[in-house]
């Protein structure tokens, strides 16, 4: 099986995203220790210092890994799926197993013309994220078509 790596917008997608996330946690953080007034002790400010450069860090670091890791693939049989960062986790789903496709988008991934595509099995959901739409699009035709091929094979595999 083939892997396929993403779209360069997928890497910018990421960075926007991740920016967001720490944008937002960095402020929840900030509120709660100046309504707390936890900044008044002398150890507190320095924590966040470590704790912003540490965010400044996962920012510029993360997303690129993250990008250079995913990989995606389909075959006959099963989806692939490989991503992570400091830990990398490989999803494999059996194409038998498949019970509902569907294609999810978010403000940002929009924005880059991305999209997503889900997998329900009866052990949960699996995605392949950050595709192009076409791409996403296609995926869910050729599984849709894999999925009706496999039951069509059931069906008179019974009779």
């Amino acid at each position: 099986m083939e892997l396929k790596q993403l779209n360069q917008k997928a890497l910018y997608c990421m960075y926007v995203t991740t920016f967001c996330m720490t944008v937002v946690a960095l402020a929840v953080i900030t509120a709660i220790l100046y309504f707390t007034s936890l900044f008044s002790k002398p150890i507190v400010p320095i924590l966040f210092g470590i704790l912003f450069i540490f965010s400044l860090s996962d920012l510029l670091i993360c997303p690129f890994f993250r990008y250079r890791r995913y990989r995606y693939g389909l075959d006959k049989d099963c989806i692939y799926i490989r991503e992570g960062f400091l830990w990398t986790e490989e999803t494999i789903v059996p194409l038998e197993r498949l019970h509902k496709i569907a294609l999810s988008q978010g403000p940002i991934d929009r924005f880059f013309g991305l999209t997503k595509v889900i997998v329900t099995t009866a052990g949960g959901d699996a995605e392949i994220n950050f595709l192009e739409y076409t791409v996403a699009q296609s995926i869910t035709e050729s599984l849709k078509h894999k999925i009706n091929h496999i039951a069509l094979e059931e069906k008179h595999g019974k009779q």
